[in-house]
Order: structure tokens, then C-alpha cells, then sequence
């Protein structure tokens, strides 16, 4: 017996639709939210304290917290809506305010680090000083998410996710580090600082900055909150911003990938060679691209009984990079000889002897 699927009520997708909120409540809601309330700048604080204490003490879960609670994603949305809409008086006060919190953390991370006195960078840091092209796309796709779920009362709990998504507040705290440091920073054993950390921080907010603001606009004006007509200018400027934004992001991008290339091949080239580099490893990898060039810098341990024609091997693993990667390649390879000891259970002894390990 066939049971008719309009009776179950699934004769259409009507039922699961939900109609966008209202261009007036919208508005509203935007509106509110680029307003600098003391409430604003009070959370922001908060938040940057919160962040920097985590960036500098290389804590991952302090530095999420504080990207929940930041409130930054609010004008930085209310500006979205007001090029979506050309409303420009809602534009310029929620660019104002957006201004206002930028400056207010960075000023507070400045001051929370020179409070401080660290010297040293850990992960958490470093990882925000080389912004790649993926960054923009997260950006892109995180501005869109925080404008749907704007227009959408089901969905509104989305916006932490997306806080969470793309960083606005740890970059700007990192800028702040950068600054309060300058050129004394020393960054923790196996990191390596290849610019500027005041430098690399705020192009990766400028990127998150300039991607929600266009896909933001782009979609209330498929949403039909805006016109694309009236906001052709403005997205056109964020489109102009965007694509000088990802000039560098793209290279930025490139080096990560030969990076990684570059650590794959030598992985391979390990285990290729057992008899060679057994009980090799490596501690540290640095690639720079210059022109069409890659410069790699590895750092290994090995054990001091490991024999070896150091700079033979070092010429043959350069030439093997090069053949794979197809590129020229210059390699530095540091080795440092250690002695290593393991620990065996003797039989019948609950004491452990210490032995080298052969």
C-alpha cells in the first residue's frame, strides 16, 4: 500500500523553508551593533587581555576563549550590511567603531606585553606572522556564514563559530606583541620568524577584515537587502582591496606548499636510505623561495656513532631535492651528534640498567 507523501506533509520543501527576518529588523540589529556601547569596548578589553595572556603563554584553548567572547565581529557585520545597503551613515559609524576596537587592542596588548617583559615567541605567535592565501578564503566564506546567519533566527547561534572561525582579535593582540617587542623577539626553539610579527599579524587581519566585509555585502545583496547597482561601487573597492590583499597571500601560500613538498621529499629520502639516516631526526625545517630558488635549512640529531660523509650526503641530498622538486635548490643541513640511551628492565629485577644504545 503506497501512503501518499503530501499526507506525511513531504509533498514539498515548503514546510522546511524559513522566510529571512525582515529588512527592517535587519537594520536594526545592524545598526545596534555598530554603536560603540562602553558594554563594546568592555568585552573588547576583556578579550585582548585574555588573548594576549594566552598568545604569550602559547596556550591554543586560552586564545579560543578569547575569540568567543571579542565582540569585534559586530561592526566589522554592521559594515558588510551598510555597503550592502549604501546606508552610508550606518557605514561610517560602524568603520568608526570597528577603528575604535582595533586601536583599543592593539593599545592593550602593547601595554599587557611590555607589562610582562617576555622576549620569547611561542607557536601561537608565530603561526599568526605568515598569513596565506587560505586565510583570505577562510575570511570569505566565514563573512558570508555571519550574513546568512544575521537573517536567520534558527541559525543565529552560529556567529561564535564563526568568531571562532576567523580570528580578529588574536591577530590584532599579536600586533601589539610585535610592537611592544620590535626586533628583540626570539622565537622558541624550532620556530622561525621569516618577517615582521607587528607586520605579518595585521596583514592577516586586514585579509580576514577586507573577505567578511565583501562576502558579507555580497550576500545581503542576494538576499535582496540591498541592490547591486547601489553597491556596485563599494564592492568594486572591496574587490580592488581583496585582490591587493591576496597578491602577496598567493606567494605566501606557494611557500607553504613547497614547504611541505620539501619535508615530504626528505621523509622519503630517510627512509629510501635506512643504512645512512637510521635514527635521524629532524629537528627543524626552514624553506625561503627566493626568485626560483628554494633555500632549505635543516636542523637534525643523530646519534655520535652514526658514521657518514656529512657534506657527501648533504651535496646528494640537495641534488635529490632538486631532481624532485624541479627546482634549484640550496641546502643547509646542521647536524647535531648526540648520545642516546635506553633504559632495559633486567629479568627478575624491578630496577632498570642504563645501557647506550648500540
Amino acid at each position: 500500500m503506497t501512503i501518499s507523501m503530501r499526507r506525511l506533509g513531504m509533498g514539498s520543501w515548503q514546510p522546511f523553508q524559513e522566510s529571512p527576518a525582515s529588512a527592517e529588523d535587519v537594520r536594526m540589529a545592524q545598526s545596534d551593533a555598530a554603536i560603540p556601547f562602553l558594554a563594546f569596548f568592555i568585552l573588547l578589553s576583556l578579550s585582548t587581555v585574555i588573548a594576549t595572556n594566552g598568545l604569550i603563554a602559547d596556550s591554543a584553548a586560552t586564545v579560543i576563549g578569547a575569540m568567543i567572547i571579542a565582540p569585534l565581529m559586530q561592526p566589522i557585520g554592521a559594515m558588510a550590511y551598510g555597503l550592502a545597503t549604501t546606508d552610508r551613515r550606518l557605514l561610517l559609524r560602524a568603520a568608526l567603531t570597528t577603528i575604535a576596537g582595533v586601536v583599543c587592542t592593539i593599545a592593550i596588548s602593547y601595554l599587557a606585553t611590555l607589562l610582562v617583559g617576555v622576549q620569547t615567541v611561542g607557536r601561537e605567535i608565530v603561526g599568526r606572522t605568515a598569513p596565506t592565501a587560505l586565510d583570505l578564503v577562510v575570511a570569505v566564506a566565514a563573512g558570508a556564514t555571519a550574513a546568512f546567519a544575521a537573517t536567520r533566527r534558527s541559525i543565529g547561534d552560529a556567529i561564535p563559530g564563526v568568531a571562532i572561525a576567523v580570528a580578529l582579535v588574536p591577530p590584532l593582540c599579536v600586533v601589539g606583541i610585535g610592537l611592544a617587542l620590535g626586533s628583540s623577539a626570539i622565537p622558541q626553539v624550532g620556530l622561525v620568524l621569516n618577517q615582521s610579527i607587528a607586520l605579518g599579524s595585521f596583514l592577516l587581519f586586514s585579509a580576514n577584515l577586507a573577505g567578511i566585509v565583501f562576502s558579507g555585502a555580497l550576500v545581503y545583496v542576494v538576499q535582496g537587502y540591498g541592490r547591486l547597482t547601489h553597491a556596485l561601487r563599494g564592492m568594486v573597492i572591496s574587490i580592488l582591496v581583496i585582490a591587493g590583499l591576496a597578491y602577496p597571500l598567493w606567494f605566501a601560500l606557494d611557500e607553504l606548499v613547497v614547504k611541505q613538498n620539501v619535508h615530504r621529499h626528505l621523509v622519503e629520502i630517510r627512509s629510501e636510505r635506512p643504512e645512512v639516516f637510521r635514527n635521524m631526526v629532524m629537528r627543524r625545517l626552514d624553506v625561503e623561495v627566493i626568485d626560483d630558488t628554494i633555500f632549505v635549512d635543516v636542523e637534525a640529531i643523530c646519534p655520535r656513532d652514526l658514521e657518514f660523509n656529512a657534506s657527501l650526503e648533504t651535496e646528494r641530498i640537495r641534488q635529490e631535492l632538486a631532481k624532485r622538486l624541479g627546482r634549484e635548490v640550496e641546502l643547509k643541513l646542521a647536524i647535531i651528534l648526540a648520545d642516546v640511551f635506553e633504559t632495559k628492565l633486567s629479568a627478575g629485577s624491578d630496577e632498570s640498567s642504563y645501557s647506550e644504545a648500540p
